[in-house]
């Protein structure tokens, strides 16, 4: 993972940057969550809104060369590591021109080429994937990164607790991040869990010390990473991430796409350290044209093709 010693907390140009990606973001999550409703969006899909800050933070403080490993709501991920709007777009329409020609939909989001391998469906499958990615890179004696992000729910299923023990005993340079958004699929974390912070309080039975980073906050997120950067790569295993959602106690999306019970929030969680007029302005001019480079994508997916012959094969 790169230094941050160059794009500090006082950096304004570094701070809309960031807010650009969230933006960006949550109006890619927007659209998507539209086209659903008009049946453009092949199978289920399940969105980040109010998780941009986690996703847009560490993607800025990851060299290209490191790697993600994401969950079935990866959407946040794949597209701050790079990957161009119009491919991920089309694959959740089943276009041939998507990510994977539109064989994997959604919840399979992959790109190599940009670091992204892969968002799995199955919970907590990724973690010893991550650490084998890892191992490769110990092995090669490389300086990449493993990156694996998880929900709280993941906590409770084997594959983490293996994962963790396998990466401490191997000392493999892994970050591990917890999204903690509060609801495992319809159940509240804290019925079905003994700790508060399901991830960093189970992180000291496998010798990890555990930190807690505000996901509200995508400069801290960012800072939090960098400071890892610095420790000498023999304890890069020795960071433990649970990260509270931007959405705080309370969900602003449907856990899925069948329950419409629920308002959809449409506006961005507000940033923390913008907090001066002239920031402010410049951001909100930024969102906009962010807003307006989105639509112009979309069409690219779906309108300039065959909406028959394009249609991917499953």
């Amino acid at each position: 993972m790169t230094s941050t010693d160059t794009a500090t907390s006082s950096d304004l140009d570094h701070k809309l940057a960031l807010y650009r990606s969230q933006v960006e973001l949550r109006q890619f999550e927007n659209r998507a969550y539209d086209l659903f409703l008009e049946n453009y969006v092949k199978g289920t899909s399940h969105l980040a809104v109010g998780q941009e800050a986690i996703a847009a933070g560490f993607a800025k403080a990851m060299r290209p060369t490191d790697w993600t490993f994401a969950t079935y709501r990866g959407h946040d991920h794949t597209l701050a590591r790079g990957v161009p709007m119009t491919a991920v777009f089309a694959e959740l329409m089943g276009r041939t021109n998507g990510l994977m020609a539109g064989k994997g939909g959604s919840m399979h989001l992959t790109s190599v080429e940009h670091g992204v391998m892969g968002s799995y469906a199955i919970i907590g499958a990724h973690l010893p994937i991550a650490c084998g990615a890892a191992w490769s890179a110990q092995y090669r004696g490389t300086d990449q990164v493993a990156l694996c992000f998880f929900g709280d729910g993941t906590t409770n299923i084997g594959a983490f607790h293996e994962a963790l023990n396998l990466a401490a005993v191997w000392k493999l340079p892994v970050v591990f991040v917890c999204e903690n958004n509060l609801w495992m699929e319809y159940t509240r974390t804290t019925e079905v869990t003994a700790v508060p912070n399901p991830a960093a309080d189970r992180a000291s039975a496998y010798g990890l010390p555990s930190i807690l980073v505000d996901g509200n906050d995508a400069d801290v997120v960012y800072l939090a990473v960098g400071a890892l950067s610095r420790q000498p790569r023999e304890y890069q295993d020795r960071y433990w991430d649970d990260v509270v959602g931007a959405i705080g106690a309370r969900r602003v999306l449907p856990i899925h796409w069948d329950d419409f019970s629920k308002p959809l929030s449409r506006k961005l969680v507000p940033l923390p350290y913008l907090v001066d007029n002239f920031a402010a302005t410049l951001c909100f001019l930024d969102s906009r044209a962010a807003e307006t480079r989105i639509d112009v994508r979309i069409p690219q997916a779906w309108v300039a093709v065959d909406p028959f012959t394009q249609l991917s094969r499953r």
